[in-house]
């Protein structure tokens, strides 16, 4: 054995080196790595998406075999739920539009109306009664103010508010089982 072999360093492959990589990202906790607000953002978009499977609209108001979801808000929420776009719910297939504005003629055709916490605070969330718009809100009043699905942060659990007034005077109808998990306000 020569004398250059016996003092050469160990070389590492890069297939090691990957599983040690991966390995520390896996070892390093979320809130270090900043992956936590992301990870809340995912679950928000995922939770309406699930509330959406318990909700029944009038059976004139949801044609074309599309559920048509809308955001309006400058939220990484917004954007989770564009992932939405194809996806079925119950008998329909998910579309999503960004929403210039909450209101009016604008959220015409909306089947849900997402609205991010901060924006539009000054409007109740569509005028209650005048479409089968399921809203969903995640402002801290978006129940109290007219929004029919709140959703909250309580510690580190996501939960939700429904109010159901908001919801039958819009025609919406919300499956018993989802509203045993939520705190119904009428």
């Amino acid at each position: 054995m020569s004398f250059q072999r016996m003092v050469k360093r160990p070389r590492i492959s890069r297939r090691r080196l990957r599983c040690i990589a991966l390995a520390t990202l896996i070892a390093v906790p979320p809130w270090a790595r900043g992956d936590e607000p992301s990870r809340e953002n995912q679950i928000k978009a995922a939770l309406v998406y699930k509330v959406v499977k318990f909700v029944e609209w009038p059976a004139d108001a949801v044609r074309d075999g599309e559920l048509m979801f809308c955001a309006f808000g400058d939220s990484p929420v917004v954007a989770a739920l564009a992932g939405i776009e194809g996806r079925p719910v119950r008998a329909y297939r998910a579309r999503f539009r960004r929403l210039e504005a909450p209101t009016g003629e604008v959220a015409r055709g909306c089947h849900v109306l997402y609205l991010a916490a901060g924006a539009g605070r000054d409007q109740t969330p569509v005028a209650p009664g005048a479409h089968a718009t399921l809203t969903v809100g995640d402002s801290e009043d978006f129940v109290s103010r007219g929004g029919m699905v709140g959703l909250v942060n309580r510690g580190n659990r996501m939960s939700f508010e429904i109010n159901l007034r908001a919801a039958r005077a819009a025609g919406i109808r919300i499956a018993a089982p989802l509203l045993e998990l939520a705190d119904v306000v009428e």
